[in-house]
């Protein structure tokens, strides 16, 4: 059910589409014909009512149509051309002199890729400038663009507002795009309003809270966003989980030579260790003797040189650390 209000919005965005007879850019808007001379009334419409779906109708009904049309034709005119993977952001304060329309506060317009919390990082970015904050608007399209970037076509959308993310029958370049108009405190320096626009293209329009920015992977193809240069810090293990020691810690284990070959062969962590093959018996290192040596055995070296018999080990049959 309609309040008064709401039916003020509703007078008042129709008189806006109205205007678009009479201006020079209203042949721009998405209006729905090739005739730019002739802008197809119902289509600039939708396109207004779609802009303005969000907003309360106290912030627009004491607004002169002129001004309620021209500031979407304004935030039309940023989002013409985008590549993908970038934000286009803009802050000035419109003057009907310049613009053709006036606000009595400077505009922060933004036209990005749709993402999570995208509108918190640009108040919040504002608000630590110390910048005052009076009306947001935050309409949401499903737009179609070339190659280049260029806007082809803002698509229509159900009457309920919900966006068709998922639509089999959208085309394969549709898109959902975030096209945000916040009015500040009005500013006339142009230092200010190009370091307004600095501030936010450095932080929070291009790395909202959450995501990396803009849907793309960080500099130098590392998809986790560390950048080039650095590498990834290695994973800790669980608590509790034992940890293996490199082949390294068998480096003091006896080796065994098989008799058809020279190679020595050194059993590691995850296999199984097994007894030395018996010498032959003519070898002169061969021990004499199955008990385990003596202080004074293992210390002496034999008259023949051989090395001295290693001491016996407690049976294990992995290198667990």
């Amino acid at each position: 059910m309609q309040t008064k209000l709401d039916e003020a919005k509703a007078e008042l965005l129709d008189r806006a589409a109205r205007v678009a007879e009479n201006s020079p850019a209203g042949g721009k808007l998405p209006t729905g014909t090739t005739d730019e001379s002739a802008p197809d009334q119902d289509s600039v419409l939708a396109f207004l009512q779609r802009y303005y779906l969000h907003t309360a109708p106290e912030d627009l009904t004491d607004r002169d149509p002129v001004d309620v049309f021209g500031a979407a034709v304004s935030h039309y005119r940023l989002a013409e051309n985008r590549p993908q993977g970038t934000a286009n952001v803009r802050v000035h304060t419109p003057t009907v002199e310049e613009n053709g329309w006036t606000c009595s506060h400077s505009v922060v317009e933004v036209v990005t890729d749709d993402m999570p919390f995208l509108v918190d990082s640009v108040t919040n970015e504002l608000t630590r400038q110390g910048r005052g904050i009076h009306v947001v608007i935050h309409p949401q399209f499903v737009v179609r663009r070339d190659v280049t970037g260029k806007l082809i076509e803002v698509l229509p959308t159900p009457a309920g507002g919900d966006l068709p993310h998922d639509a089999p029958d959208l085309p394969h370049d549709a898109h959902v795009e975030s096209w945000i108009h916040v009015e500040i405190d009005r500013e006339t320096d142009r230092g200010d309003l190009k370091q307004i626009t600095a501030d936010l293209l450095r932080d929070p329009v291009r790395r909202p809270r959450g995501r990396r920015g803009l849907g793309q992977d960080a500099p130098g193809g590392d998809p986790a966003g560390r950048g080039p240069g650095r590498r990834a810090r290695p994973r800790r293990p669980a608590p509790g989980s034992r940890s293996r020691r490199p082949a390294s810690c068998c480096a003091g284990w006896p080796t065994t030579t098989s008799p058809s070959s020279a190679t020595a062969s050194t059993s590691c962590a995850g296999t199984t260790r097994s007894p030395p093959s018996p010498a032959p018996a003519s070898a002169s290192c061969a021990p004499t003797r199955s008990t385990p040596p003596t202080r004074a055995t293992r210390s002496a070296r034999p008259s023949s040189g051989c090395p001295p018999t290693p001491a016996p080990r407690r049976a294990s049959t992995s290198c667990w650390c």
